[in-house]
């Protein structure tokens, strides 16, 4: 039953991705303008075309999400030894 249930979550999990993804490649791709991105307290601004901030929006959250993910498995680590260990004892 375990297994099935993370079996379904990946499928969706892909489901989800693989539009979007499609979706911000074409976006990338069609918006070749370029955005002004200001820094406000320092007064500089930087020019760069709407796609480079798009794909940096995209791995943004592939770093952000893998982070969060990997700290989720390593809670569980860390509460599954202390089981183990509270158990021992």
């Amino acid at each position: 039953m375990k297994n099935n249930r993370f079996f379904l979550f990946k499928v969706l999990k892909w489901i989800l991705t693989i539009p979007f993804v499609i979706f911000l490649i074409i976006f990338s791709l069609s918006n070749k303008q370029f955005l002004k991105i200001s820094l406000w307290p320092i007064p500089w601004s930087i020019e760069i075309p709407i796609y480079f901030f798009g794909l940096g929006v995209l791995l943004f959250g592939f770093v952000f999400g893998y982070i969060i993910g990997w700290g989720r498995a390593v809670l569980k680590y860390y509460k599954k030894t202390k089981k183990a260990s509270d158990a021992n004892y």
